[in-house]
């Protein structure tokens, strides 16, 4: 029942501006075809939206993750790989 609360929400505030497209590989597809069929650049005013708003997350997630969510728990994958090394220093 949240999912389609939330669906529900995400439309009714942004289907004016993306047409209801909250998927952006979809909303992408829709605003480039209609660019295509009807030739007005103007169909395409928020399409770079669509290009950068995924960019943008998956930098920002990549670098919280690795500046602030690893300091934080202080996951660092030295101590194992010195583990694997130790037991195969001791195989041979």
């Amino acid at each position: 029942m949240s999912v389609v609360c939330g669906l529900a929400c995400g439309i009714a505030f942004a289907g004016n501006v993306s047409g209801g497209g909250l998927n952006p590989a979809v909303a992408f597809g829709l605003n480039f075809s209609r660019l295509l069929t009807t030739g007005h650049i103007e169909e395409c005013r928020f399409l770079w939206i669509y290009i950068l708003g995924p960019l943008t997350a998956s930098y920002l997630s990549a670098y919280f993750y690795h500046n602030i969510y690893r300091k934080f728990f202080e996951i660092d994958g030295s101590n194992e790989e010195k583990k694997k090394l130790s037991e195969y220093q001791e195989l041979e």
